[in-house]
């Protein structure tokens, strides 16, 4: 028996050898085979497509979660950056004037800007009021008025 299993290389795959039977029957295989691998490359390409879409598609959801990350980090930011304001006083037209990004920052910020800001101002001296010691400035009309009623 196994010596009739037994093929020599030039029996493997020969078609004549076969029969009307069996070049039948290989050619429906083939057949069928060839459609296998045609739906397997039509199924390959739909699968392709679809995979870009969702490619697409992800990407686009991952914008837009970044561009919404960003979007909270910066309302964070601006709470913050409110509460501080308000629990220090700052005036809101000097609000563009805090600096820093975490409220610790900002609440620094904020004593550094209040404290010029109430600040205590104090008149600049006018020379010309109070005694300097010295004499005030000659007047010639009172020169004149001096020199007139002390001789007489």
């Amino acid at each position: 028996m196994s010596e009739q299993n037994q093929e020599t290389p030039g029996q493997q795959g020969d078609p004549e050898g076969l029969g009307d039977a069996g070049k039948k029957a290989l050619q429906a295989e083939r057949a069928r085979a060839e459609q296998a691998e045609k739906q397997l490359r039509d199924v390959e390409a739909a699968l392709q497509a679809e995979q870009d879409k969702h490619a697409e598609t992800i990407k686009s959801l991952e914008d837009r979660l970044t561009e919404g990350v960003a979007l909270a980090q910066q309302a964070v930011a601006e709470r913050d950056r409110f509460q501080v304001a308000y629990s220090k006083n700052v005036p809101a037209d000097l609000m563009e004037f805090l600096k820093g990004t975490t409220p610790d920052e900002l609440s620094e910020s904020a004593d550094k800007l209040m404290a010029h800001v109430n600040a205590p101002k104090t008149p600049k001296p006018d020379p010309f009021q109070g005694s300097s010691g010295n004499e005030p400035p000659a007047n010639p009309g009172r020169e004149l008025l001096n020199q007139i009623f002390k001789n007489p």
